[in-house]
């Protein structure tokens, strides 16, 4: 049952994200920040990013969810961007966007949305939502699913709906629904890649999802 429960992120304070994100990412956070509070949008920083920090790794993966416009917020860093050179690339089906300098930092931005799955293998259709957990339930592990509030109003507040941080406890790697492999295969490419770089194992149920979509692929 996912805990849809929100609270403050006591063990690693935001005050204290800078210790895990290189300046440059800092500096990209920072004019994100500014936006969504200039506009009245909240902001949120999601997935591995929030991963990392509870597992006291480095970041490496910045993943940032907007209730504004993801690709009016990407074009606005970008234009105030000038420490150097930034690359952007834009994806309006998806409501996302990615930004990225020339030191290889990367910010990726999207819309909070759901998504659903005509078929297996194809791309989602794309609904916006304001809710974040909403937004989380739509992404592949427990331990990817997780949100801290970045703008005014909603800073610091952490949203974990389904259990990521008892996954972490565990090191175990948690699916959210069991056809998120037949849904989308290349988080078979992913759960090898976390297994591999963060030391976990496998949920006992997700070997069977693993097998099930094999089948269907």
């Amino acid at each position: 049952m996912p805990n849809s429960s929100s609270g403050g992120l006591p063990t690693i304070p935001l005050q204290n994200l800078p210790n895990y994100l290189t300046l440059e990412a800092q500096q990209l956070l920072s004019l994100a920040v500014e936006y969504s509070n200039r506009h009245q949008k909240h902001l949120w920083l999601v997935g591995g990013a929030v991963r990392d920090i509870l597992m006291e790794k480095p970041v490496r993966d910045i993943d940032i969810t907007t209730t504004g416009d993801s690709l009016a917020l990407a074009e606005a860093i970008k234009s105030e961007w000038n420490t150097s050179e930034i690359n952007m690339v834009s994806h309006s089906d998806l409501l996302t966007a990615s930004l990225r300098t020339n030191n290889n930092t990367q910010l990726d931005i999207s819309r909070l949305r759901t998504e659903r799955y005509d078929r297996p293998g194809t791309l989602p259709i794309v609904s916006t939502t304001d809710e974040i957990n909403l937004d989380l339930k739509r992404r592949d592990f427990s331990i990817n699913a997780m949100a801290v509030g970045l703008s005014q109003d909603i800073e610091n507040t952490f949203h974990d709906p389904f259990n990521g941080r008892s996954a972490i406890d565990s090191a175990t790697l948690v699916t959210l629904h069991r056809n998120s492999f037949v849904d989308d295969p290349t988080r078979l490419w992913r759960a090898a890649r976390l297994l591999t770089s963060h030391g976990l194992r496998l949920d006992t149920d997700v070997a069977h999802q693993l097998h099930l979509s094999l089948i269907h692929i």
